[in-house]
């Protein structure tokens, strides 16, 4: 997508160029147009979300973590960065970059384990939960005095 800079865009341009990197080269103003037009490309915007949503799971981190007064890691936190690994492997994937699409990929392998093992926890809490009341201590009673099952007449 070739847009033609307007008037603001020339100046960024003409600013930018004028800028030197640490090793005193000048950024070439051909670099710099093609920043300028991949600003405006749709795909960019999409990018730019995947950041913010990748971004944003820190952000959630670092509220949880102060509202309890020490390090915590939310749920929230594994599904924002499911979402945002998923996001930016499109977006990866449309810039045919296998770096960053590997990368991504194996990161949401370990985002949704994460949340398996999380929710496995769950599941066997509740299970414990509901246990009738007595139940442990009846199969602690029965496995010491060898009885595996109701009284016999």
């Amino acid at each position: 997508m070739s847009l033609p800079l307007d008037a603001f865009g020339r100046d960024v341009v003409a600013v930018l160029a004028a800028l030197r990197t640490d090793a005193g080269m000048e950024i070439s103003s051909e670099w710099l147009q093609k920043l300028w037009q991949n600003i405006w490309d749709p795909w960019f915007v999409f990018g730019m979300v995947a950041q913010a949503v990748f971004f944003l799971r820190f952000v959630v981190q670092w509220i949880v973590s102060e509202r309890r007064k020490r390090s915590t890691i939310p749920i929230a936190f594994w599904y924002l960065s499911l979402a945002g690994g998923l996001l930016t492997f499109v977006y990866a994937c449309k810039k045919a970059d296998p770096v960053f699409m590997l990368g991504q990929l194996l990161a949401c392998i370990i985002y949704v384990r994460n949340l398996m093992l999380i929710y496995g926890r769950q599941d066997r809490r509740q299970a414990r939960t509901e246990r009738p009341a007595g139940t442990e201590r009846r199969a602690l009673r029965e496995a010491e005095n060898g009885s595996t099952g109701p009284p016999e007449d």
